[in-house]
């Protein structure tokens, strides 16, 4: 079983899979960007790197569907060989216990996420939409969940809550409130989901409002940043959603084209398409694209981030989270406007989104897709545990004779 897994480890390398990251709307490669493994990651990367991929690219159903077909499969055929050596029983244990132990750590999110960085570009990693602390759904809280952001690499994030405002912003957030818009009844009643981002008064007016458009045209009175969230997702189950349109009549100064719900195989086709779509308004309305990892606390991974080409850290020290946003807003004076061009929705994944397997193909070839991503420490992490299983293998069996 360990030469398999070896075998497996020295074939996929030849077709590993290159480090890029593509625009989330087109699905293009863009240049200057690549995700940094943890040391504990590399160290840890049997028991780490399964759980972030699949929170990453895999989707929370495929990988967990996928983690048991491979413990079920596998565990069969060991218990079978169980009768013929002792050996076989030390690995049953393990083919059962470690998928068990990757869904865990999936589900409690707390493996440590990979670390975006750019090259020889100027600008922020900016994630504003995250649920920590969140009252509704949110799964951990506001100081794990901006940690989180600084070990990803951001820059700048803002807690965006359900129809909630913190009483007070992150010191990442530079100033800046937000707020998820859903209706006020989430997620018992269905209804479009909006960012505000900006004061404490434009997000309270926002909250008070009881249907998506109103709301944002109350955030954009009150000088706030307005985009529509995962709107192809919203399709799904809102009723009378409004158009794109409808919401870019009513001020929403721009979309987000990537989110943790299109990143993983299970997207459709239509969903794909959906955003392909909202991607050609954005860039003929000269609206913003974003991609964020709308975070909840599980899992701990995600490949959506969006980059602001031009802005600093020091600008934001010096001019605050609130006025860079205001320049963000399609109605900014043109003299000081940031160029919608140079907000970059990126995600990090190695396969482009017409490449990717369909959800029912993607539950049993995962682990293989997985192998194809790592890198040559996170193999030579799985070869050092795999010469540990074979030696505690050896002293199990010698223990069980005697």
């Amino acid at each position: 079983g360990a030469a398999c897994v070896a075998l497996a480890l020295a074939v996929t390398h030849v077709f590993r899979l290159p480090d890029v990251a593509r625009d989330a709307g087109s699905g293009a490669v863009v240049d200057g960007f690549r995700a940094s493994t943890s040391t504990t990651r590399k160290l840890l990367e049997p028991f780490f790197g399964p759980p972030l991929y699949g929170g990453s690219v895999g989707g929370l159903r495929t990988f967990v569907a996928g983690s048991a077909f491979l413990a079920v499969a596998v565990g069969a055929v060991l218990a079978w060989r169980a009768r013929q050596g002792h050996r076989a029983r030390f690995a049953l244990y393990l083919a059962v216990l470690l998928p068990s132990a990757w869904v865990s750590i999936f589900c409690a999110g707390g493996a440590t996420p990979d670390r975006f960085k750019a090259k020889d570009r100027r600008g922020v990693f900016v994630d504003w939409h995250l649920h920590g602390g969140d009252p509704v759904d949110g799964r951990h809280t506001e100081e794990r969940a901006m940690k989180r952001q600084e070990a990803r690499g951001v820059d700048w994030a803002i807690t965006t809550c359900h129809d909630f405002r913190p009483a007070r912003a992150a010191a990442i957030a530079h100033g800046a409130l937000g707020t998820e818009w859903s209706g006020g009844d989430h997620p018992r009643t269905p209804a479009p989901h909006v960012l505000v981002l900006g004061t404490s008064h434009a997000v309270d007016a926002a909250i008070a409002e009881k249907d998506a458009l109103s709301a944002v045209r109350a955030a954009k009175a009150h000088g706030a940043l307005v985009l529509v969230a995962h709107h192809w997702r919203s399709a799904k189950h809102v009723p009378n959603l409004p158009t794109p349109e409808a919401f870019v009549d009513a001020g929403a100064d721009g979309f987000e084209v990537g989110n943790r719900h299109a990143d993983a195989p299970a997207a459709e086709a239509e969903e794909v398409s959906a955003v392909a779509r909202l991607d050609a308004l954005c860039r003929e309305r000269g609206l913003l694209r974003v991609s964020f990892s709308d975070d909840h606390g599980v899992p701990a991974g995600s490949p959506c981030v969006t980059w602001i080409e031009g802005v600093t850290e020091d600008d934001l020290k010096r001019e605050g989270g609130v006025a860079i946003l205001s320049r963000l807003r399609r109605d900014a004076d043109p003299a000081v406007r940031i160029d919608p061009a140079n907000v970059i929705p990126l995600l990090f994944d190695r396969v482009a989104p017409a490449d990717r397997r369909s959800p029912f193909v993607a539950v049993f070839l995962w682990p293989l897709d997985y192998l194809r991503t790592l890198g040559l420490a996170q193999r030579a992490s799985w070869f050092l545990w795999l010469a540990a299983f074979w030696f505690a293998s050896r002293r199990f069996a010698v223990q069980e004779r005697a």
